[in-house]
């Protein structure tokens, strides 16, 4: 039996918050409440910046903001 399923990838900053709750939080409770089998969040080691400039967490500093991914499905 095959069951229709979907994948959501989401990115965002690991600071950004919603109601004083980090979003990442919030959206693994709004994935939860819809029962949503499987979610994961994972904080970027390396990426690329606003300006497009390679980073990594080697080089980020307090002051900046990581990336994070949450996947589920």
């Amino acid at each position: 039996m095959i069951d229709d399923w979907a994948k959501i990838t989401c990115y965002f900053g690991e600071r950004l918050r919603v109601d004083g709750r980090l979003y990442s939080d919030v959206l693994l409770d709004e994935l939860e409440r819809y029962d949503v089998p499987t979610s994961i969040v994972l904080r970027a080691s390396g990426g690329f910046g606003l300006r497009h400039h390679l980073r990594s967490v080697a080089t980020l500093t307090m002051s900046e903001d990581p990336s994070v991914m949450v996947v589920a499905g």
